[in-house]
């Protein structure tokens, strides 16, 4: 083989050995571009749902600072609120107080009222028991429909009249007098049990000339004094647990009429206001029925023998 034959195929070597690296190094970099091509995408993916995901961040970020916001003005509403209930709740409190101090002041008002009623009471019933002894009546008509003519009066006890008349002598019960004998000698209404169980009207024998016929006090039985204690210390005790309900009853309302959307009483066309009113003056005649009721219990507990 010549050399120049030679030196053509050296030559034709190298260039088929140069187009094989050539057509390598080709392969090798479009594989690197597909490879960099899905990268990119996979980042592109990847930073779009990061995107989303900030997005979202930003969004929950809001609506929590929103919600913040919401529960500082609520908590802001909440302690001015607390801060008026404290005012309020010192002012109720002195009121309170005052409005104790005026219902006991009105309590020993009632007391002396009482006491000073039942004083006078006393003392004109003695004046008026002993001035009608001796006094002439031309006739004294009886709820029965009996008729006394010439009566004249001999002494007035706590059960009735002593009296004598044309035909005798009588004591009468007072629940067969009429009402104007019953206002002017102020007699005490005795229980049921205690009344007089004979006839309406007992009548004796003519006195001897000269003596008055002797007059007999009831004597009240020990069982009827103890059902009577019992009776009035009982209502006693329900007075007081009336006071209790009732100052329950009237602080509600007052807090209602203060505090409450609603300014009528539930199931009543009544507001608050008049409720109010009302439940004061039921604690007026409580307190009034209780004073009664304790002067009448001290009254009876004194005169036991």
């Amino acid at each position: 083989m010549s050399s120049d034959n030679r030196n053509g195929v050296i030559l034709f070597l190298s260039g088929l050995v140069a187009l094989t690296l050539i057509g390598v190094g080709m392969s090798h970099m479009v594989r690197k571009q597909i490879s960099w091509s899905g990268g990119k995408k996979s980042i592109s993916e990847e930073l779009s749902i990061n995107a989303r995901k900030l997005n979202d961040l930003r969004l929950e970020h809001m609506r929590m600072k929103t919600e913040i916001a919401e529960a500082s003005s609520l908590r802001k509403q909440i302690n001015s609120n607390i801060e008026k209930s404290h005012t309020n709740l010192a002012l109720e409190t002195v009121m309170i107080a005052q409005l104790k101090r005026r219902r006991s002041d009105q309590i020993r008002a009632i007391e002396t009222m009482i006491q000073a009623y039942a004083e006078f009471r006393e003392s004109y019933r003695k004046s008026a028991w002993r001035d009608a002894v001796g006094e002439k009546i031309d006739h004294i008509f009886l709820k029965t429909g009996q008729q006394l003519e010439r009566v004249i009066i001999i002494a007035v006890t706590p059960t009735g009249l002593t009296v004598s008349h044309s035909q005798g002598n009588a004591r009468i019960p007072f629940e067969r007098l009429e009402k104007e004998y019953l206002e002017r000698f102020q007699w005490d209404n005795l229980p049921a049990e205690n009344a007089p169980q004979s006839d309406p009207l007992q009548t004796e024998t003519p006195a001897d000339e000269g003596q008055s016929p002797a007059v007999e006090e009831p004597k009240e039985r020990n069982e009827d004094r103890a059902a009577k204690v019992n009776q009035l210390e009982n209502a006693i005790s329900a007075y007081r647990k009336d006071l209790i309900s009732l100052e329950s009853q009237y602080e509600t309302a007052k807090k209602k009429n203060r505090y409450s959307d609603n300014r009528s009483v539930p199931g009543s066309l009544r507001t608050w206001e008049e409720q109010i009113k009302i439940v004061n003056q039921k604690l007026v005649r409580t307190n009034a029925r209780l004073a009664l009721a304790q002067e009448q219990l001290r009254q009876l507990l004194n005169s036991a023998p």
